[in-house]
Protein backbone atom coordinates (compact mmCIF):
# COMPACT_ATOMS: atom_id res chain seq x y z
CA UNK A 1 0.00 0.00 0.00
CA UNK A 2 2.90 2.12 0.90
CA UNK A 3 4.93 1.41 -2.78
CA UNK A 4 0.93 2.58 -4.45
CA UNK A 5 0.96 5.86 -2.64
CA UNK A 6 4.65 6.84 -3.07
CA UNK A 7 4.08 5.70 -6.81
CA UNK A 8 1.08 8.08 -6.80
CA UNK A 9 3.15 10.93 -5.14
CA UNK A 10 5.94 10.64 -7.54
CA UNK A 11 3.45 10.89 -10.10
CA UNK A 12 1.28 13.63 -9.36
CA UNK A 13 4.95 15.49 -8.73
CA UNK A 14 5.92 15.08 -12.24
CA UNK A 15 2.01 16.03 -13.41
CA UNK A 16 2.34 19.16 -11.69
CA UNK A 17 6.27 19.96 -13.02
CA UNK A 18 4.76 19.19 -16.47
CA UNK A 19 1.98 22.00 -16.10
CA UNK A 20 4.59 24.24 -14.53
CA UNK A 21 6.69 23.89 -18.14
CA UNK A 22 3.84 24.20 -20.15
CA UNK A 23 2.45 27.17 -18.03
CA UNK A 24 6.09 28.55 -18.84
CA UNK A 25 5.98 27.93 -22.48
CA UNK A 26 2.47 29.79 -22.77
CA UNK A 27 4.03 32.73 -21.29
CA UNK A 28 6.92 32.91 -23.16
CA UNK A 29 4.76 32.51 -26.44
CA UNK A 30 2.25 35.28 -25.28
CA UNK A 31 5.61 37.59 -25.10
CA UNK A 32 6.48 36.52 -28.50
CA UNK A 33 2.88 37.45 -29.34
CA UNK A 34 3.29 40.81 -27.80
CA UNK A 35 6.09 42.02 -30.14
CA UNK A 36 4.95 40.32 -33.02
CA UNK A 37 1.45 42.32 -32.78
CA UNK A 38 3.83 45.53 -32.24
CA UNK A 39 5.52 45.01 -34.81
CA UNK A 40 3.28 44.66 -36.96
CA UNK A 41 1.24 47.97 -36.03
CA UNK A 42 4.67 49.71 -36.59
CA UNK A 43 5.02 48.05 -40.03
CA UNK A 44 1.64 49.25 -40.84
CA UNK A 45 2.12 52.70 -39.71
CA UNK A 46 5.09 52.73 -41.91
CA UNK A 47 3.04 51.20 -44.95
CA UNK A 48 0.95 54.59 -44.26
CA UNK A 49 4.14 56.88 -44.56
CA UNK A 50 5.55 54.57 -48.08
CA UNK A 51 5.61 55.63 -51.43
CA UNK A 52 4.21 52.92 -53.93
CA UNK A 53 6.71 50.68 -54.66
CA UNK A 54 9.63 47.93 -53.95
CA UNK A 55 9.49 49.47 -50.37
CA UNK A 56 5.77 49.63 -50.09
CA UNK A 57 5.61 45.77 -51.64
CA UNK A 58 8.37 44.48 -48.90
CA UNK A 59 6.68 46.00 -46.03
CA UNK A 60 3.44 44.05 -47.03
CA UNK A 61 5.04 41.19 -47.23
CA UNK A 62 6.54 41.51 -44.09
CA UNK A 63 3.09 42.22 -42.66
CA UNK A 64 1.28 39.33 -44.17
CA UNK A 65 4.68 36.99 -43.09
CA UNK A 66 3.83 38.47 -39.19
CA UNK A 67 -0.01 37.97 -39.52
CA UNK A 68 0.55 34.02 -40.39
CA UNK A 69 3.34 33.99 -37.60
CA UNK A 70 1.00 35.34 -35.22
CA UNK A 71 -1.95 33.13 -36.19
CA UNK A 72 0.46 29.82 -35.49
CA UNK A 73 1.39 31.57 -31.71
CA UNK A 74 -2.12 31.61 -31.16
CA UNK A 75 -2.44 28.05 -32.33
CA UNK A 76 0.54 26.90 -30.12
CA UNK A 77 -0.85 28.63 -27.59
CA UNK A 78 -4.49 27.64 -27.81
CA UNK A 79 -2.64 23.78 -28.20
CA UNK A 80 -0.16 23.98 -25.00
CA UNK A 81 -3.62 26.07 -22.82
CA UNK A 82 -5.69 22.37 -23.97
CA UNK A 83 -2.29 20.15 -22.86
CA UNK A 84 -2.09 22.12 -19.12
CA UNK A 85 -5.80 21.83 -19.37
CA UNK A 86 -6.19 17.90 -19.33
CA UNK A 87 -2.93 17.95 -16.93
CA UNK A 88 -4.24 20.11 -14.25
CA UNK A 89 -7.05 18.00 -14.50
CA UNK A 90 -5.34 14.77 -13.39
CA UNK A 91 -4.30 16.82 -10.24
CA UNK A 92 -7.32 18.10 -9.25
CA UNK A 93 -7.44 18.47 -5.42
CA UNK A 94 -10.28 18.77 -2.98
CA UNK A 95 -10.13 22.00 -1.27
CA UNK A 96 -9.74 23.60 1.20
CA UNK A 97 -13.02 25.98 0.60
CA UNK A 98 -16.40 24.54 1.79
CA UNK A 99 -18.10 22.96 -0.92
CA UNK A 100 -21.38 26.37 -0.44
CA UNK A 101 -18.64 28.68 -0.86
CA UNK A 102 -17.56 26.39 -3.99
CA UNK A 103 -20.88 26.44 -5.01
CA UNK A 104 -22.69 30.03 -4.11
CA UNK A 105 -22.63 32.18 -7.67
CA UNK A 106 -19.86 34.52 -8.28
CA UNK A 107 -19.89 38.06 -6.08
CA UNK A 108 -18.80 41.52 -7.15
CA UNK A 109 -16.77 41.29 -4.68
CA UNK A 110 -15.40 37.86 -5.78
CA UNK A 111 -14.44 39.64 -9.00
CA UNK A 112 -12.59 42.50 -7.66
CA UNK A 113 -10.45 40.16 -4.95
CA UNK A 114 -9.98 37.36 -7.35
CA UNK A 115 -8.34 39.90 -10.22
CA UNK A 116 -6.72 41.72 -7.01
CA UNK A 117 -5.17 38.48 -6.05
CA UNK A 118 -4.36 36.44 -9.40
CA UNK A 119 -3.92 39.83 -12.25
CA UNK A 120 -0.96 38.82 -13.45
CA UNK A 121 -2.29 35.68 -14.84
CA UNK A 122 -5.02 37.32 -16.60
CA UNK A 123 -4.36 35.76 -19.89
CA UNK A 124 -4.54 32.94 -18.81
CA UNK A 125 -7.60 33.04 -17.08
CA UNK A 126 -9.77 34.59 -19.66
CA UNK A 127 -8.50 31.85 -22.07
CA UNK A 128 -9.57 29.05 -19.05
CA UNK A 129 -13.10 30.96 -18.49
CA UNK A 130 -13.76 30.12 -21.95
CA UNK A 131 -12.98 33.48 -24.04
CA UNK A 132 -11.38 33.45 -27.40
CA UNK A 133 -7.20 34.76 -27.71
CA UNK A 134 -8.80 37.22 -29.92
CA UNK A 135 -10.99 38.55 -27.27
CA UNK A 136 -8.80 38.53 -24.41
CA UNK A 137 -6.51 40.34 -26.75
CA UNK A 138 -9.15 43.01 -26.53
CA UNK A 139 -9.48 43.44 -23.14
CA UNK A 140 -5.64 44.40 -22.95
CA UNK A 141 -5.91 46.73 -25.70
CA UNK A 142 -8.77 48.47 -23.79
CA UNK A 143 -6.97 48.53 -20.85
CA UNK A 144 -3.22 48.48 -21.52
CA UNK A 145 -1.49 49.82 -18.23
CA UNK A 146 -3.91 47.88 -15.92
CA UNK A 147 -3.84 44.24 -15.45
CA UNK A 148 -6.24 44.13 -12.54
CA UNK A 149 -9.45 45.87 -14.26
CA UNK A 150 -8.76 44.27 -17.38
CA UNK A 151 -9.17 40.93 -15.43
CA UNK A 152 -12.19 42.12 -13.05
CA UNK A 153 -13.70 43.42 -16.90
CA UNK A 154 -13.11 39.82 -18.29
CA UNK A 155 -14.56 38.12 -14.76
CA UNK A 156 -17.62 40.69 -15.15
CA UNK A 157 -18.55 39.29 -18.30
CA UNK A 158 -17.69 35.79 -17.94
CA UNK A 159 -20.21 36.08 -15.23
CA UNK A 160 -22.75 37.15 -17.50
CA UNK A 161 -22.12 34.93 -20.55
CA UNK A 162 -22.35 31.95 -18.00
CA UNK A 163 -25.79 30.55 -16.52
CA UNK A 164 -24.96 29.98 -13.67
CA UNK A 165 -20.93 31.21 -12.47
CA UNK A 166 -20.40 29.70 -9.58
CA UNK A 167 -16.72 30.67 -7.37
CA UNK A 168 -16.02 26.97 -7.68
CA UNK A 169 -15.81 27.39 -11.41
CA UNK A 170 -14.27 30.71 -11.64
CA UNK A 171 -11.73 28.75 -8.92
CA UNK A 172 -11.16 25.98 -11.47
CA UNK A 173 -10.28 28.47 -14.34
CA UNK A 174 -7.67 30.01 -11.97
CA UNK A 175 -6.12 26.01 -10.98
CA UNK A 176 -5.85 25.71 -14.59
CA UNK A 177 -3.85 28.64 -15.21
CA UNK A 178 -1.33 27.54 -11.63
CA UNK A 179 -2.49 30.31 -9.49
CA UNK A 180 -5.48 28.53 -7.31
CA UNK A 181 -3.47 29.14 -4.19
CA UNK A 182 -4.14 33.36 -4.58
CA UNK A 183 -7.62 32.34 -6.05
CA UNK A 184 -8.58 30.43 -2.68
CA UNK A 185 -7.41 33.19 -0.70
CA UNK A 186 -9.49 36.11 -2.54
CA UNK A 187 -12.72 33.56 -2.05
CA UNK A 188 -12.16 32.63 1.43
CA UNK A 189 -12.30 36.26 2.04
CA UNK A 190 -16.31 36.43 1.65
Amino acid sequence: MKWCTTQQSMLMHAVVGRCHVLSVQISALQCQLEVCQTRIVSLEEQLKCAVEGSDSSRLREEISYLKGERSAMRSEIEHLMYLNLARTSQTASSSSLSESKLQRFVTDSDILEVAKATRTKWFEIGVHLGFKIEEVEDYKEKHPDNMCRRLSLLIADWVKREKKPTAGMLLAACRKADIEGAAKKALRKH
